[in-house]
Parts: structure tokens; C-alpha cells; sequence
């Protein structure tokens, strides 16, 4: 083998390994932008690997989410919703309508309770644990496929100015 044909073999593993580098690179900055959209914030302190794991599989399921809800409002429902004595439980039963409107229901009682409203346009959508909701009820705002606020309700009142602001 000559000199030539040696350098061609050379650079052509160079150039067969820099692809497989970037095709990596890519596939890694494409699973970023789906964390992005599920809300991923840069972190205001130092994290572990664990922490940081659990914070990116959070915001990777919520951009599922908000990939299959597309816009509106997302209500995740805990055991407080089993009798619909909860204030936000109350407050969702005394709307006119659901349209644009998706509820979670964490627990049985949760579902049994949203499975009673009859909204007109109220969807329904399957629990996940991996969303992260610190506390129920939980909200998850969904602007163009793409998670743009989630807070927690603690009275009636939020969750009207959540729907008077956002539907």
C-alpha cells in the first residue's frame, strides 16, 4: 500500500467518525429543544446528575403532553377532587363550558369526579407521574405546543383567572 492510499484510509475514517460525532451532536440538540418546549429553565444552582436527570425526564414529558394537547389549559387532579369539595374542584364544576380545557386525573376518586362534570369541550388525558406536579391541583398553561407556565391552584379564583386569561 502506498503512502496515498494509506492517507485515503486515513482521512476516510477521519471523516466516517466526525460524521458519527455530529449525526450524536444532533440527535442530543433535538432532545434538548423537546425539554425546551416542556419547559425547561436553566437551573439556579449547581445540580447533581441525578437532579438534573430528573428535571430533563420532567420537561420531556410535559412536551408530550404539550404535543398532544397542542394549546389551552392542562388541570392535574389529586385525591383532594374525590368528593369535588376542593375549591378548585368546585370552581371547574361551575363553568359554562371546558372548551380548551384538558384534566388529569391522578387518582380514582379524581376520575370518578371529572368523569361526573358535564362540560361541553372538556377534554380528558391519561396520568403521568413523570410530569412533576409538586402538588394537586396543578395547572400547565400550553402555548403552541410548547408548555409557557405551570403553577399550582390553591383557590377558585386562580383557576378563573387562569381560564379567563388563557382560553
Amino acid at each position: 500500500m502506498s503512502f496515498t492510499q494509506a492517507a485515503l484510509v486515513v482521512v476516510a475514517i477521519a471523516a466516517l467518525v466526525l460524521g458519527l460525532v455530529c449525526y450524536h451532536l444532533l440527535s442530543r440538540l433535538e432532545v434538548l429543544e423537546q425539554a425546551l418546549q416542556g419547559g425547561l429553565e436553566p437551573p439556579s444552582r449547581r445540580l447533581g446528575r441525578e437532579e438534573y436527570e430528573q428535571r430533563f425526564r420532567r420537561a420531556l414529558a410535559r412536551a408530550t403532553l404539550a404535543a398532544d394537547v397542542q394549546s389551552g389549559l392542562v388541570l392535574v387532579f389529586g385525591e383532594e377532587a374525590r368528593d369535588g369539595a376542593h375549591e378548585v374542584a368546585l370552581a371547574l364544576a361551575n363553568l359554562g363550558r371546558g372548551d380548551g380545557i384538558t384534566v388529569i386525573a391522578q387518582t380514582d376518586g379524581a376520575g370518578e369526579f371529572l368523569r361526573s362534570l358535564n362540560l361541553a369541550g372538556l377534554r380528558t388525558h391519561q396520568a403521568n407521574p413523570e410530569l412533576g406536579s409538586p402538588v394537586t391541583p396543578f395547572a400547565f398553561v400550553i402555548d403552541e405546543r410548547r408548555v409557557s407556565a405551570a403553577r399550582s391552584l390553591v383557590s377558585g379564583a386562580d383557576l378563573v383567572e387562569l381560564v379567563t386569561r388563557h382560553t
